[in-house]
């Protein structure tokens, strides 16, 4: 202790001093820490200056072993409540648990100084507090249930508030109820109630059903069996029922009805909001808007200006999910969110009618309710709505991109950026297709949004807008005058003072000038893309030949080197400090990606058409296989496609709902039946039946034989355009592909061959075995499945690895048609 004394820096000394101390405890002599205790003591409270933690739990080390006074324990406690360290607080409460049992004036004290707001106790070391002893209570319910008042957790815990038995024990059950544990969180109710929580533990118990269904919901469960809960469904499960329909891909039409005709009128609202949800799934956007503006009184007229599909503002995957859950959110004190499905319903209907007033009424109530979380409780993707406040209120976007400082992620700032970076796209583009108005608007309103932000990436945001001024300049300092037809084209562009992506006159005009001399590509293609998107919104059944006649232009721009070549030399000359490879880079990178942003609306059209106008998907996917694009351009859009079913089968399959998951399947193949990916998800159907059976059950073949038999009738038509047909296989060669797609179908289709295989023949062997004059067919036809099988390989584990001794099986079986089936699982 000595040398520690003697080290003239405080820090390195206090440091020196804990372990001094630690060595003193570790020798075991009590005799000597009794007689050196003040001493000890002083130096701890000292040294909690510097390391807090470490030296309450020294303290405590020491009151275990001969004792301390209460004065000295107040000092040190004050500090560390002052500035507890995160990662040391479960294991500092450990030791002080027992210090404020064993010296219950210093436990009076700290719940005293917590509950008068005292300056020693910071806002982290209550939110430490709470959090900890909350989840012992939770972990460790059953030793803390009956103990005192006077026990340190539940004096710390009354003095964060609140202050009664009975409102802890509902919040433990809730806590209970969400993690789907209902007969704990039933037990907590009944708790709370015996002490006094009255009607709350009673309404608690009886909702019980409805919380756990919707804490199941935001877990991702979505089965009906699992979130309706026992005897009939409240009109709140109905809703998450609802919900659930809508997040799965199905209609939440039956939910919606028994939920309207309940009499807790708190949840139409939601379900209202449901039902425009599954209007937008099926394409129906001006159901969605009735039902949008019904919910809250709005008129926005009739005008449509943005497409709201799977590449549109509203969310889509799992981020949609999650903000579904939010319009039926279920809480302790509110069966519904009635302000966030408000907010959500103006977000919605702004985003389809390009309303930034109502994005931004929808926004700053969202904001209100749930700070900086906003983002993760909206249905429109935040930076539409960032996008739209930024324009119509920049005081609210300040609050809601963080402009308190309080985003310890970096979340908001980051949608900030982004913001600003999808306006300097806009700016870019427009300047690409001289459009000097909309140019200008947009880098002023990025200039206007990286005003005061720093950080590098706002630093390289400001430098690219520096750059699209600069060739702004040079652009229109040596714009062509020999082009009067495109300038006619670009006057006959105005309507009423307003810019329009195209006019009949304009069309005309541009149609013209390519047919003379090949000029102004890129005002066509924009022109007869906007008349093809408007035929679309129409519903007029000519979009299909606008839509064609759009891509090949398109197509026409995308393959004209020429073109590219002249913007990459003007780009070179109006960009000197960029090198010309960095130039290149850039341009080849957009011409690259001009293929997919053209195809995706389709592959988004497909998605929304594909249930209730399948003629409509089918054609709007005829257009993207006919497009004049590379074949892995195509290729890459179809694969979408391919994503989004598989997405959908694989959680189908997931929930074990396999006549659903084969419906989907079949639905996919009928739309595009050549599609590899897509045939591959039917092939995981049949798997799935038979890898999982319940081989012990002696039906299980008979059971699964239909579902094998109608992937197969799926698949058939791809097999016989790869040349994996009966015939070919059985020659002794089939083939060999390169490409991954085809590679991993044929080798699940050799494992889906085997399961036919033998399930034809061991249920040909059943039906034998009860009527002997059925058909013996089925034990060649299997012999052929299983033969295709061997030929094309197989995995080396069982059961495939007895494919031989099946085929050897199945001739033997044919042969003499009698005997029981070899039990081989």
């Amino acid at each position: 202790m000595r040398e520690a004394d003697a080290e003239p820096v405080f820090r390195t000394r206090m440091l020196l001093v804990l372990a001094a101390i630690r060595d003193l405890l570790g020798r075991g002599d009590d005799a000597e820490l009794a007689r050196d205790r003040r001493g000890v003591e002083t130096r701890l409270v000292q040294a909690a200056r510097v390391a807090p933690d470490t030296a309450v739990r020294l303290l405590c080390d020491v009151a275990d072993r001969c004792g301390i006074d209460d004065e000295s324990g107040r000092q040190v406690l004050a500090v560390w409540a002052r500035e507890p360290v995160a990662a040391e607080f479960a294991r500092t409460w450990f030791a002080v648990d027992g210090l404020l049992e064993d010296h219950a004036e210093l436990g009076v004290w700290l719940a005293n100084s917590i509950r008068s707001g005292s300056q020693d106790i910071s806002p982290e070391f209550r939110r430490l507090t709470r959090a900890h002893l909350t989840g012992l209570l939770d972990k460790q319910f059953e030793r803390y249930e009956f103990s005192g008042p006077a026990k340190p957790v539940w004096q710390l815990l009354y003095a964060l508030g609140p202050a009664s038995r009975p409102d802890w024990f509902l919040r433990l059950g809730d806590l209970a109820a969400a993690r789907g544990e209902e007969h704990e969180a039933a037990r907590r109710y009944e708790l709370a109630e015996r002490f006094g929580g009255g009607a709350q533990a009673r309404e608690r118990v009886e909702r019980l059903h409805d919380i756990a269904a919707y804490h199941r919901l935001a877990q991702g469960i979505t089965t009906t069996e699992q979130l309706k809960g026992s005897g009939t469904p409240s009109p709140y499960r109905q809703l998450v029922l609802g919900a659930a329909a809508v997040m799965t891909d199905r209609s939440p039409t039956t939910q919606v009805a028994e939920v309207l005709r309940a009499q807790d009128t708190r949840l139409h609202a939601p379900a209202r909001l449901l039902t425009a949800l599954d209007h937008l799934r099926t394409g129906n956007r001006q159901g969605a808007r009735q039902q949008l503006r019904m919910m809250i009184g709005a008129d926005s007229g009739n005008g449509t200006k943005t497409v709201v599909g799977a590449d549109s503002s509203t969310k889509a995957g799992s981020d949609a999910d999650s903000a579904t859950k939010t319009a039926i959110s279920a809480s302790s004190d509110d069966v519904a969110s009635v302000d966030s499905v408000a907010a959500n319903a103006r977000l919605l209907l702004g985003a389809l009618d390009a309303d930034d007033q109502l994005i931004t009424d929808g926004a700053r109530t969202l904001l209100a309710r749930h700070g900086n979380a906003w983002p993760r409780h909206s249905l429109v993707d935040a930076t539409t709505v960032l996008t739209a406040v930024s324009r119509r209120d920049p005081a609210l976007f300040s609050e809601l991109i963080g402009a308190t400082g309080n985003d310890p992620g970096g979340e908001l700032r980051e949608l900030h950026l982004k913001v600003a970076g999808t306006v300097l796209a806009d700016a870019a583009h427009a300047e690409l297709f001289e459009q000097p108005e909309r140019s200008d608007a947009a880098l002023t309103w990025a200039g206007q949004l990286l005003a005061g932000v720093e950080g590098e990436q706002a630093a390289r945001l400001r430098s690219v807008a520096a750059r699209i001024t600069d060739i702004a300049a040079g652009r229109r300092a040596s714009a062509d005058a020999d082009r009067p037809l495109d300038r006619l084209a670009f006057a006959e562009l105005r309507r009423e003072g307003e810019l329009q992506p195209w006019t009949p006159s304009a069309l005309r005009i541009l149609r013209e000038s390519d047919a003379e001399n090949g000029g102004g590509l890129h005002h066509l293609a924009i022109a007869e893309h906007a008349r093809a998107y408007q035929l679309e919104l129409d519903g007029d059944a000519a979009a299909f030949e606008q839509w064609k006649r759009a891509l090949a232009v398109w197509a026409r721009l995308h393959a004209d080197d020429r073109l590219w070549d002249e913007l990459r030399a003007y780009l070179i000359a109006v960009t000197p400090d960029t090198t010309p490879d960095e130039v290149s880079h850039a341009v080849d990178n957009v011409r690259a990606e001009l293929p997919g942003r053209l195809l995706e609306p389709h592959v988004a059209r497909v998605l929304e058409l594909r249930r209730d106008q399948l003629p409509r998907a089918r054609a709007h996917l005829e257009l993207i296989r006919g497009a004049d694009f590379a074949p892995a351009d195509v290729a890459r859009a179809r694969a979408r496609l391919a994503r989004d079913a598989g997405a959908q089968i694989r959680r189908l399959i997931r929930e074990q709902q396999l006549d659903r998951a084969l419906d989907e399947a079949r639905a996919w193949v009928e739309i595009d039946s050549e599609n590899i990916p897509l045939a591959e998800q039917a092939l995981e159907v049949g798997l799935e039946a038979a890898e999982n059976a319940r081989h012990e059950v002696e039906t299980w073949a008979e059971e699964i034989r239909p579902t094998l038999e109608q992937v197969a009738a799926m698949v058939e038509p791809l097999c016989s355009e790869l040349g994996l047909t009966a015939s070919r296989i059985a020659t002794g060669a089939p083939p060999r592909f390169d490409e991954p797609d085809r590679i991993a179908f044929a080798a699940k289709y050799a494992r889906h061959e085997f399961w036919l295989g033998l399930i034809l023949v061991i249920t040909t062997s059943q039906r034998l075995n009860s009527n002997p004059y059925e058909d013996r067919h089925g034990f060649r036809i299997g012999s052929n499945h299983l033969n295709n099988a061997l030929k094309l390989g197989l995995p080396a584990h069982k059961p495939y690895s007895h494919a031989h001794d099946f085929l050897v099986a199945a001739g033997v079986w044919a042969r003499h048609s009698q005997g029981p089936v070899i039990g081989f699982f």
